[in-house]
């Protein structure tokens, strides 16, 4: 899980929009992690908003990892991240392959 601290809401909203590249990364890296030890839920980030004096994480269920490794592989193909692209698209095969 990747920790998060945000000194306000905008920084946060903005990072999100800014940085969709890295933070897909992260997703893809932790949703293999939970694949490979058979956890039904992966968790991605640890947020903290200090303006707002708020955390909290993010965490996607199995169900919905497909979801997220097919856009983080769009996104890797749109950057030519070709060894990403191809990692992201064999963690897809095999967890639909193990569903």
């Amino acid at each position: 899980m990747r920790e998060l601290t945000f000194n306000s809401s905008e920084e946060f909203k903005n990072s999100f929009v800014n940085e969709t590249i890295q933070y897909s990364e992260v997703a893809v890296d932790n949703i293999q992690e939970a694949f490979k030890e058979g956890h039904k839920e992966a968790k991605l980030f640890y947020i903290e908003i200090e303006d707002v004096n708020y955390t909290f994480q993010i965490v996607v269920p199995k169900k919905d990892w497909l979801f997220v490794l097919e856009a983080a592989f769009e996104r890797f193909q749109e950057a030519n991240m070709v060894d990403r692209t191809i990692d992201t698209w064999t963690l897809i095969r095999d967890i639909k392959e193990g569903s």
